[in-house]
């Protein structure tokens, strides 16, 4: 793991991050970095370019990779809920990091016209990429979803029975999007398999554009929101042995 101020991390993260062969593939909306501006986990920054594009059936795959993360190395002045889920040191971001890094995290979406009411009324009825149903899997493995409703039962420490509750996860466009700028990343739950209340739903807000511009007055919020709370970012491993070492104790625990 990497640390630094916003300003230094979030160049890193983009040319890290802007590969040939991949980029240019990726429809041009979801080019960028994106705020999770109102999340209220321990985590800010998410890169979408870095993934496989499948054209033919209008769906993104994202692995996760070194540099398409950032979580905070503190507690935000105005962080959501209070910072309830912060810490004021790195404790909470790597507690937020390393399910994803460690579980090999891949998430999918599924684009469409709008089924949303975020995206409803505003957009072209014809824009098949204004909303879409987000399904995450471990391990990269994309054949078994994971069980969203599995969430609210980990982070109630086993309060809520798992099986009890259902989850569903969008991205819906939103008014005054230009180029894939502004985005809901909505989260529904529901007892069995109802997900009909939407709660911890956030923006995700395009702060670097598809050249590594600052998209503004984005950019300069999401630099003042962090103040001198540094980032955080996974740069990989530190060596072949390293990562063999974890893929090994993965093999064996699964």
């Amino acid at each position: 793991m990497r640390a630094g101020l916003a300003k230094d991390i979030i160049p890193i993260m983009f040319e890290a991050t802007k590969v040939s062969g991949v980029f240019e593939k990726m429809p041009q909306k979801m080019r960028g970095m994106y705020w999770m501006k109102g999340n209220g986990q321990a985590e800010e920054l998410t890169i979408t370019h870095y993934s496989q594009w499948f054209p033919e059936h209008e769906q993104m795959i994202v692995p996760f990779a070194p540099f398409m993360w950032a979580w905070p190395g503190g507690r935000p002045r105005n962080a959501p809920f209070g910072g309830a889920m912060y810490s004021q040191d790195f404790t909470a971001g790597l507690a937020a990091a390393m399910p994803m890094i460690i579980g090999g995290v891949v998430f999918s979406y599924k684009y469409s016209t709008c089924e949303g009411h975020y995206c409803r009324g505003h957009l072209p009825r014809n824009d098949d990429m204004a909303f879409a149903y987000m399904q995450t899997g471990a391990f990269g493995n994309m054949t078994q979803a994971t069980d969203l409703g599995l969430v609210p039962s980990a982070q109630s420490g086993g309060l809520i029975p798992p099986g009890s509750v259902s989850g569903a996860f969008t991205l819906e466009e939103m008014p005054g999007s230009e180029g894939g700028a502004l985005w809901k990343r909505t989260c529904y739950w529901g007892p069995g398999s109802c997900a009909s209340t939407e709660f911890g739903s956030y923006d995700l807000i395009k702060i670097v554009d598809e050249h590594g511009e600052p998209v503004q007055p984005h950019y300069d919020e999401f630099i003042e929101y962090m103040g001198e709370v540094p980032l955080m970012v996974w740069a990989g491993w530190a060596d072949e042995q390293a990562k063999k070492d974890v893929a090994d104790r993965i093999e064996s625990g699964i």
